[in-house]
């Protein structure tokens, strides 16, 4: 095990130096995301947070409070904003509303004295009517801490238990622990959630950046891995590999660190490609990690036997290197990588579940567009495996080491 490591040390460092090669299957899958998703309707689709601009006039303990509780709503992305701007904004429909503090709005709260929170709105927009309801319930959340806090006030005023120069001290006190009781409140909403496959199955079709990172980050780790392992064609002709073999390293020591350099390079791709999905197309990837990580890792071993396996029929680097984008393309657009296999005319669907991509796009869709767990993962992960293990046994019958 150790000699098969070193032997995958080895290609990871050399593919650490071809800095082209790293740029060409980073870079470009990333451009193609995001031209393909704007044309597939990437920032129209809802995938983004609704951007809501804050003016806060106010500038106090009070409103910066606010502003960070509303920060926390998911379905936002609350920025500083400017008034005159967001009236603009909201009349030309770039944004769907805006919420303004006005000035004394803390010392109001203090006192007591009735304040208003105001939200402008782009009319029967559903985002700002979110937003609406998000703060209707802020104003009672803080309405409800300025009246605790002044009866609390009040009750140790009577009690002769405090002093006038205590009264803020204690009046912002009680405040905010009436607000911390918020946090955990003694009766809650339990929601039941439905899943999109369940209730519209295969009707709920990726769009937009969905689409597009998931197919180009499979149709790129595709490239990579095959690549990758048609490598094993130039070494065979430089006779790197006849040299291993008059080494102590046995074949299959070398043959299993190939393999494990090969995934390894395309996990690292794999990788990259989600976390910027993830944070600069702002895909959600899946409720879990650890589905995405099998389904990916068996795809990934899949993609490396079929390098192997087209190394073994193929005799010169050249002809790899001529047929390997051929296969790779082929099997992206059959299996629905460059568009959602559902709109695709029948025979396409039937082609792709005859092949690997067909199955990992089916997965990936289930699981991050409909919303399913491992029911959806489990049967594609065993069939690309068997895929995978076909390859393989093929590959290693033609083999050739010198």
């Amino acid at each position: 095990m150790n000699k098969a490591w070193q032997v995958a040390k080895v290609m990871i460092i050399e593919l650490k130096r071809d800095r082209a090669a790293w740029v060409s299957m980073l870079l470009v899958p990333v451009l193609l995301t995001l031209i393909m998703g704007v044309l597939f309707g990437g920032f129209s689709s809802g995938e983004r947070k609704s951007k809501i601009p804050v003016i806060d006039h106010d500038q106090s303990r009070y409103s910066k409070l606010l502003i960070k509780q509303l920060k926390k709503e998911p379905a936002f992305l609350i920025v500083k904003g400017e008034e005159k701007k967001a009236r603009d904004d909201i009349r030309k429909g770039k944004i769907a509303a805006a919420i303004i503090i006005p000035d004394g709005f803390g010392e109001a709260l203090r006192q007591g004295k009735e304040t208003d929170l105001n939200v402008i709105q782009l009319k029967s927009s559903g985002q700002a009517i979110g937003i609406s309801q998000i703060m209707d319930g802020l104003a009672i959340r803080y309405s409800t801490n300025s009246t605790t806090a002044a009866s609390t006030l009040n009750v140790l005023k009577l009690s002769g238990k405090v002093f006038p120069d205590q009264e803020e001290k204690n009046w912002t006190n009680t405040f905010d622990a009436s607000d911390k009781a918020w946090e955990t409140p003694p009766v809650t909403v339990k929601s039941t959630s439905l899943k999109a496959s369940e209730v519209r199955g295969e009707k709920t079709l990726a769009t937009g950046f969905s689409q597009t990172s998931m197919g180009f980050t499979i149709t790129f780790v595709m490239f990579m891995v095959v690549m990758g392992a048609t490598t094993l064609l130039e070494e065979r002709q430089k006779n790197t590999l006849g040299r291993l073999l008059t080494t102590p390293t046995k074949k299959a020591s070398i043959l299993s660190g190939k393999i494990m350099g090969i995934f390894m390079t395309g996990a690292i791709q794999a990788a990259i490609l989600i976390l910027v999905g993830r944070f600069v197309f702002q895909v959600d990837w899946g409720r879990s990690p650890l589905q995405l990580l099998f389904i990916m890792s068996v795809f990934i071993f899949s993609m490396a036997a079929m390098g192997i396996l087209i190394s073994s029929l193929v005799r010169t680097l050249a002809q790899a290197n001529s047929i390997s984008p051929v296969i790779i393309i082929s099997l992206a657009m059959l299996g629905g990588c460059y568009w959602p296999i559902e709109i695709t005319p029948p025979f396409m669907q039937k082609a792709a579940n005859g092949i690997p991509t067909g199955w990992m796009m089916r997965g990936l869709t289930d699981l991050i567009v409909r919303g399913r767990g491992w029911d959806a993962v489990l049967v594609p992960s065993v069939i690309i495996f068997g895929f995978g293990v076909v390859f393989l046994s093929v590959g290693l019958v033609f083999l050739r080491f010198e």
